[in-house]
């Protein structure tokens, strides 16, 4: 068989398409490689491809291979990409002609009756008044895009007949003898291409419906980050002006104590100190090497030095020390509290009301009442007053982890009135706490 273009290759097995599904993510995947799949996984396993959900609500566990693959049937075929990989295996094959019983070697095809014809029965084909008007074309140029626009699919009911007419009640392909017979009562039977041209229409119609919804969100998202973005500077504003403002006071402090410290008559100070240090050691030495008539002598003079010393020490004494420069800790502690209260999130929503008081029996709320107060953390058990859990499900016992469900935002379905739940045992799913009047779950 010649080798398949890329769309016809499915991306887990890496071969022609069987039985090609469409999934909820788009991906096309061979329901055989789903089954396997899902039974690798214990039907936990999203898409192959990009994990997203393949069903909602997922497999069970312990679900048999019978049962994966009647779950994986129900996925929807995409029957064009089916219609290819016919068309391909059909063009691939032996060209040997379907009418004759020689094994003749074919070199055309008819487009109508979908058979493969040697050079011998083009002829004969073309003598029958009935088929002289069918298109064929040869095979060597034939594809299979341009087999799969005029193949015509059969009725369902009678496999010999072309379907020619499209039952909107019943949303299949018949033939006129189904038109006649089972669908006489039908409120609207339609030529195959008029239905055809509706569907387009009401897909075409579809398409631009989900632009125009991404165009929207995108508007929407795009007005979000502008507002951030404006949200960003104008912080970073305030921020700036603060961090100025608390520089610019810090430099002022600064200067004040230089200023005060400038006021010191500490070159004064300075030279009476080094007097005084020279002085004591002239007084050492005389005290230690003079003789006593010699010490008499200078006593005079050393006296008046010292005296002279002793007023300048005095007069720096008078210099006014400097003013006292504080800072407040209690206000500045005060003001670091306040910023860094600054840039808190504002609720966008109202606060969920107060769990209410336990009832003075003791009795815990259950049904509605429990729906209304149950949030994230709480501990949970299955409703014992439900047929459907077994002895082992009764035992069991778990911690809510979203309430809505997070699981039905990602299976794309409303969250509201179904929480989710994780076991001990490590299982994860969520459950009715209002959904459709249901509720699955009592506090432990």
């Amino acid at each position: 068989m010649a080798k398949a273009s890329a769309t016809l290759e499915c991306p887990v097995c890496s071969d022609i398409y069987t039985n090609p599904k469409l999934l909820g993510c788009n991906h096309i995947v061979c329901g055989k490689c789903i089954t396997d799949w899902l039974e690798k996984t214990k039907g936990s396993g999203g898409c192959p491809l990009c994990r997203a959900p393949i069903m909602s609500p997922s497999p069970s566990p312990s679900a048999s291979r019978h049962q994966l693959e009647e779950l994986v049937d129900s996925l929807p075929t995409d029957l064009t990409i089916m219609a290819k990989v016919a068309n391909l295996k059909l063009l691939s094959s032996r060209h040997v002609c379907m009418y004759c019983d020689n094994n003749t070697p074919a070199s055309s095809f008819c487009l109508q009756c979908s058979m493969k014809l040697c050079k011998a029965c083009v002829k004969g084909h073309k003598k029958i008044p009935s088929l002289k008007n069918h298109d064929i074309e040869q095979l060597d140029s034939l594809t299979s895009e341009r087999l799969a626009e005029v193949t015509r699919s059969c009725c369902k009911t009678h496999e010999d007949r072309l379907a020619e007419l499209y039952c909107c009640d019943h949303q299949e392909l018949m033939c006129t003898v189904c038109a006649t017979s089972s669908h006489r009562g039908c409120s609207e039977v339609m030529a195959i291409r008029e239905a055809a041209m509706e569907k387009r229409e009401h897909l075409r119609r579809e398409a631009q419906r989900l632009r125009e919804e991404e165009a929207r969100m995108k508007a929407k998202t795009e007005k979000q980050k502008a507002r951030l973005a404006v949200m960003r500077a104008k912080a970073n504003r305030k921020f700036d002006d603060l961090r100025r403002c608390v520089e610019r006071r810090c430099q002022e402090v600064n200067d004040l104590i230089q200023a005060e410290e400038e006021q010191l008559a500490l070159p004064q100070q300075n030279h009476v100190r080094a007097a005084a240090l020279s002085q004591a050691a002239v007084l050492d030495s005389l005290v230690g090497e003079a003789p006593d008539d010699a010490l008499l002598d200078m006593g005079k003079a050393m006296t008046s030095r010292l005296h002279d010393l002793q007023q300048q020490a005095a007069a720096t004494d008078l210099v006014q020390g400097p003013a006292d420069v504080t800072v407040d800790s209690q206000k500045l502690t005060e003001v670091t509290s306040a910023i860094a209260k600054l840039g808190t999130r504002s609720a966008r929503s109202q606060p969920p009301p107060p769990r209410p008081p336990p009832s003075p029996s003791g009795t815990k709320p259950r049904g509605t009442a429990l729906a209304r107060v149950l949030k994230k953390g709480d501990r949970v058990k299955l409703n014992p007053d439900l047929p459907c859990w077994n002895s082992k499900d009764r035992e069991r016992r778990g911690t809510v982890t979203a309430v809505p469900s997070r699981r039905m935002v990602s299976w794309g379905e409303d969250p509201s009135g179904k929480v989710d739940v994780l076991w001990d045992d490590g299982d994860e799913w969520c459950y009715d706490m209002g959904r459709r009047g249901h509720y699955d779950l009592d506090l432990a």
